[in-house]
């Protein structure tokens, strides 16, 4: 699986685990829903500092939501 489709998945389930739509993940991180969508879908990648800033919203380690490890 490559780090993109890991990615995409690893997002969606955490925020569905922590009970997030994709406008609340988007306004937490300062970006649109569709935004998140496209990350969902896997035809974005966020840049590095948003990257972080999802991992810190949801709690988790952002080499483990990139997928990195």
């Amino acid at each position: 699986m490559s780090n993109s489709a890991a990615f995409k998945g690893r997002l969606k389930r955490t925020r569905q685990n922590k009970n997030l739509t994709q406008k609340q993940l988007a306004e937490a991180v300062g970006l649109g829903a569709r935004t998140i969508g496209r990350y969902e879908q896997g035809s974005s990648f966020p840049n590095e500092r948003v990257l972080h800033e999802l991992a810190e919203v949801l709690k988790v380690k952002t080499d483990w939501l990139s997928a990195k490890n």
